[in-house]
């Protein structure tokens, strides 16, 4: 690193100006960096644009197994005035870890972001979704909005948060034809459920997993349910134990009607008047209401579409919930270390891995520890390193967390919502 005294100081007022794709600034460990230059050269596209203005320590510490200081350190423009950080990334656990499971992808000449087995399974998932659409629209059978949902839920891990991690195309996230694609195939099967908000949410998920201020699991349904001791008690809290299954059939419409992230997101970055961004913001849009509002009407009338469109969100959206987010909610305690890779163990459980069915649905979520640690390794390697996983957490005194009967899994989640349904814990 160059010499740091002779760096310009910046203000967080300042860096958070810089957040557009003509204009992005980012943070890591209190150096700030113009990486608008590295945007259509980064290996992840416009990913990169996703926190810009805001600090991505810990999704830079998570995704890169090698050292890039060097190619970094041609963007290095400033420090960030009186950097303070709440966590930390300077133990050996996580350079360690990334070192075995690099190593064994290296001698087993193994691709950690192939996915040799997820276009297949796209594919035909792909096609029972269209199948079931048919049923449901067309002939009017309305328990296809069971499988529909099912399937739905099973594309947010198999093709949008992949894609996400750009793990499904090598050139995706840019303004190219298979990206458009991508984003088409995501309006379709994942309705509503916008692009990139979505990815917005997902990567601050990561930075701070059920941080009251940053975790959008916590702080979109913080007027409904109490997901961290942080959030403050409400009078109706005492019944979210019985009454959460609920909220989580609707909990992306809830995001969407409510605003909690969607308005100040898409203000704050100024999507809409980016034009590397007008495909997902509007066309793509538009194949949503085509798909899921307009030519179910059509066929069906208003009645029956409101019917089936309750029926299929429920299904889709309960179901995410709980094999996305619920796994990080199932230990009602806390921890005060500020070292990022302990508190994503801390705060994470694996749920039925090799469950075959399971794995299909939560889209890889299942592994949600091995997930957190190194984000960039695509779903189908993460059962490949997980025994890696668990014996480096073990060797550094971490936890690990797995359920390998759902009973279970749902009954700590009922607990954990019943204490902090109780006014005393805070």
């Amino acid at each position: 690193m160059s010499d740091t005294d002779s760096l310009a100081l910046y203000d967080w007022s300042e860096i958070s100006k810089h957040n557009q794709t003509s204009d992005c600034w980012v943070v890591i460990d209190g150096f700030v960096y113009d990486v608008t230059g590295w945007i259509e050269r980064h290996p992840g596209g416009q990913l990169i644009c996703t926190l810009a203005g805001e600090d991505v320590s810990a999704m830079f510490h998570s995704v890169h197994f090698r050292d890039i200081s060097s190619t970094l350190e041609c963007y290095l423009i400033g420090q960030v005035r009186e950097y303070q950080s709440t966590q930390k990334f300077d133990n050996d656990f996580l350079p360690v870890l990334k070192h075995k499971v690099l190593s064994y992808f290296v001698e087993n000449k193994i691709d950690y972001r192939s996915t040799q087995k997820l276009g297949m399974q796209l594919i035909l998932s792909l096609l029972m979704f269209g199948f079931s659409w048919w049923l449901l629209w067309i002939e009017q059978w309305w328990p296809a909005a069971i499988s529909m949902g099912l399937i739905s839920c099973a594309m947010v891990g198999g093709l949008a948060h992949e894609y996400s991690h750009n793990n499904v195309i090598s050139k995706g996230n840019r303004n190219n034809v298979e990206s458009r694609l991508m984003s088409v195939l995501w309006a379709c099967v994942c309705p509503f459920m916008f692009e990139k908000q979505f990815q917005y949410e997902h990567f601050k998920h990561h930075m701070a997993p059920m941080d009251s201020q940053q975790d959008y699991e916590v702080q979109a349904l913080s007027h409904f349910i109490r997901l961290s001791p942080e959030v403050s008690w409400k009078p109706i809290f005492r019944f979210q134990h019985l009454y959460a299954p609920f909220v989580y059939m609707y909990y992306i419409t809830i995001q969407v009607i409510g605003g909690a992230f969607y308005n100040r997101y898409f203000a704050m970055r100024k999507l809409r008047a980016d034009p590397a961004f007008f495909f997902q913001m509007y066309p793509a849009t538009a194949v949503t209401v085509i798909l899921h509002v307009i030519l179910p009407i059509y066929f069906c009338g208003w009645g029956y579409w409101l019917f089936g469109f309750l029926a299929y969100n429920a299904v889709w959206q309960c179901a995410t919930y709980l094999v996305a987010a619920v796994p990080h909610m199932a230990e009602s305690d806390t921890t005060d270390s500020n070292d990022w890779a302990f508190r994503s163990c801390f705060y994470t459980r694996n749920v039925l891995c090799g469950n075959a069915f399971y794995d299909w649905l939560s889209g890889g979520f299942n592994y949600q520890i091995e997930h957190h640690l190194l984000p960039s390794i695509s779903r189908e390697n993460l059962p490949k390193i997980s025994s890696i996983v668990r014996e480096t957490c073990e060797e550094f005194g971490y936890p690990y967390y797995e359920y390998r009967h759902f009973s279970d899994y749902l009954k700590d989640h009922y607990h954990y919502l019943k204490k902090l349904s109780t006014e005393t814990v805070a």
